[in-house]
């Protein structure tokens, strides 16, 4: 199944637990999104993510799991017969621009549960479990911001063109510390927009990550994910290795807007 297709099943079901009949066109949805500050904080900030390919895997965990993951004032997508829904997704782009200023390149890597849209917006909601960055401001600022970032210095993104194989590695100080691999299809044909939230919480804050994507080619994968030793993944996800069979993707986006929300 197309990602897109996938996506908007998913969409529907978030959308028809926040009680909302229709959302909005993709153009009212852009444009509401670049506005969907709610609240304002010292510690705001706005990313540009330039040039990039990602690895985009949603898979089905145990509902129990979903809800231990998630607070109590977020909702789960609930498949029904106890399966939610887990994303891993990785994005490595050439540039990295935090509030005008460009830190250089770099991978980030989010670990995450599938929310029914706590707002009614977006493509696809999820609650941040562990995020990963080999960028340093970008880890500082997101912690500041109340995410769970972690620096990660030695976050491997390697693509190799001869053999469409991919390789990702997130080894310590990653909490989740593991390895994605296998085999992808370069993206082509006709790009769409797609409008992503991850939402992350301390005792004190709630911080909204609502990324905009003018235009992002969707392709298709085969990927693994393996635990290294002591992760605590396969407790999440319910099983190890693990694979994504209700979407498995392969990205490329020229650029990304993410404004990151504290509340």
């Amino acid at each position: 199944m197309h990602l897109r297709t996938v996506l908007g099943v998913i969409g529907c079901v978030m959308l028809a637990g926040c009680g909302v009949e229709s959302g909005p066109s993709e153009e009212e949805d852009l444009g509401s999104a670049e506005q969907a500050i709610c609240s304002h904080d010292d510690d705001d900030f706005e990313v540009d993510f330039l040039g990039c390919t990602e690895f985009a895997g949603v898979g089905v965990i145990p509902i129990a799991n979903a809800r231990a993951a998630v607070p109590a004032e977020y909702s789960p997508v609930d498949l029904g017969n106890g399966q939610g829904l887990a994303v891993v997704r990785v994005a490595n782009c050439n540039n990295v621009v935090i509030d005008g200023k460009s830190v250089g390149g770099g991978t980030v890597a989010q670990v995450g549960v599938s929310l029914i849209a706590p707002e009614g917006d977006g493509d696809i909601n999820n609650f941040t479990v562990y995020y990963d960055t080999d960028s340093k401001k970008l880890a500082n600022a997101l912690k500041d911001a109340g995410v769970p970032a972690r620096y990660v210095p030695k976050l491997k993104y390697d693509y190799d063109a001869g053999d469409n194989t991919l390789e990702i590695r997130v080894p310590p100080p990653s909490k989740a510390r593991y390895t994605v691999e296998g085999t992808v299809i370069p993206p082509s044909g006709t790009p769409v927009p797609f409008i992503a939230n991850w939402w992350a919480t301390t005792s004190n804050t709630e911080t909204k990550m609502n990324t905009v994507l003018p235009a992002i080619y969707f392709s298709g994968a085969q990927m693994t994910l393996t635990a290294d030793h002591n992760s605590p993944l396969p407790a999440l996800l319910g099983s190890d290795p693990y694979v994504f069979p209700i979407l498995d993707s392969y990205n490329a986006f020229g650029d990304a807007h993410m404004v990151v929300d504290v509340r």
